[in-house]
């Protein structure tokens, strides 16, 4: 998924009209192939395309389902961030893994 300033701009403007609660179960979501909104995020390797989902802002435990949640090849956003080796995605995720698993 490519990812330019435009879109960036759409998704910020997306998150900011929608409630926590409804973040959440966007961003979960999946497409056919178990890929979330996250997934696509990560895939983008635009940090700030992940960024503007706010992740941070929900729950601890919300924040650890979304990056815990399995694609349909069993990779995580995490895991996806690594194998893609974009690593400014794959620190901020594990920075935001370790606050969440001690916050939920």
């Amino acid at each position: 998924m490519a990812c330019d300033t435009s879109q960036i701009s759409v998704v910020n403007t997306m998150v900011d009209l929608i409630p926590n609660a409804d973040r959440f179960r966007l961003i979960i979501a999946t497409d056919e192939n178990e890929n979330t909104v996250l997934h696509s995020a990560v895939a983008s390797g635009d940090k700030s395309l992940v960024l503007a989902l706010n992740i941070d802002q929900l729950t601890g435990e919300q924040q650890y389902a979304a990056m815990v949640k399995e694609n349909k090849n069993g990779l995580r956003t995490i895991d996806l961030a690594k194998q893609q080796n974009f690593q400014e995605i794959d620190h901020y995720l594990d920075d935001l893994l370790q606050e969440s698993a001690i916050r939920k």
